[in-house]
């Protein structure tokens, strides 16, 4: 497996409005999906990042549950629900 290490990095403003509409605008079945974890040594600030292997069966699960979380999401945004709408 490669290993994926984050970067510090300066904070930069960003416009959260934009980049919530663009995550529920996502064509969910024409993504990649992939799924990492992440953990930190004791003493570290910057957590190590594993992609996990898994067949296509078990990404589409992925997708299914990222499906419902983006579409309760969608209505609380629509709603003005969300606690930084």
């Amino acid at each position: 497996m490669s290993e994926i290490v984050a970067i510090k990095s300066d904070v930069v403003p960003v416009d959260y409005k934009s980049v919530l509409n663009g995550i529920l605008q996502l064509d969910l079945n024409s993504c990649t999906m992939t799924v990492c974890l992440a953990s930190v040594a004791k003493n570290e600030t910057v957590p190590s990042f594993e992609r996990l292997r898994m067949a296509e069966e078990l990404a589409e699960e992925f997708r299914t549950i990222i499906r419902n979380h983006v579409k309760e999401y969608e209505g609380k945004w629509q709603q003005d629900e969300l606690p930084f709408s």
